[in-house]
């Protein structure tokens, strides 16, 4: 009805700092000036009308909140080669409000564990099996009370599982010969890595 019959609104807003804000006003609704530091804002508000009758309205707290949580992976390390199967995904998500965020860990562009419950600045570990064989990138996306959603960066590491196959081509086996030189020459072929390190070992002895 435009705020007829009543007399004065007192709208009190304590700020995240711990300060207080006070408006009065004599039309409902009551604006307050618009807050931008983020954090907790409590408020409550008194209001009488003509003809004397106060009412108080309870305590509300509203968080304003605009920063997206930060992600740091722990583990495994950037371009970790490994003959494991089963990986241990670590991570720490810290946010300047949100006691708990949400997290999804992603694996190859989908989703492997979602929802994941992630305690502000401190580490979470989620150990996956069954893994192949290969190259995989892996990242998580945390998401806190606000809606704010950030992705971390990136990570590579890779599955080996199968030892590199080695094929000695000269000399052949048992030859015998009078040069005082020998050229030694092999072949080692890999299912993922293109660069294989190799050793040279001649009557028991590391040559190379």
């Amino acid at each position: 009805d435009g705020g007829t019959g009543i007399g004065t609104i007192v709208l009190t807003v304590v700020l995240p700092n711990g300060s207080q804000s006070t408006t009065s006003c004599t039309l409902s609704p009551c604006n307050t000036t618009p807050f931008t530091a983020e954090g907790n804002y409590t408020f409550n508000a008194t209001a009488n009308d003509t003809v004397g009758n106060v009412g108080t309205l309870s305590a509300r707290t509203v968080t304003l909140d605009n920063t997206n949580a930060s992600i740091v992976l722990n583990a495994p390390a950037n371009a970790t080669n490994t003959t494991a199967t089963t990986i241990n995904f670590n991570w720490t998500a810290t946010d300047n409000i949100d006691t708990t965020l949400v997290c999804n860990l992603t694996i190859n562009g989908a989703v492997n564990q979602s929802n994941v419950e992630s305690t502000n600045g401190t580490a979470v570990n989620r150990s996956i099996g069954g893994f192949a064989d290969r190259r995989y990138d892996w990242n998580v996306t945390c998401l806190d009370d606000a809606g704010n959603s950030n992705t971390s960066v990136t990570r590579t590491f890779t599955v080996d599982t199968v030892v590199a196959n080695v094929v000695l081509n000269a000399p052949s086996d048992g030859r015998i010969t009078g040069d005082t030189s020998i050229t030694f020459n092999w072949t080692a072929t890999d299912a993922l890595d293109s660069t294989l390190a190799c050793n040279l070992t001649i009557a028991g002895v590391l040559n190379q």
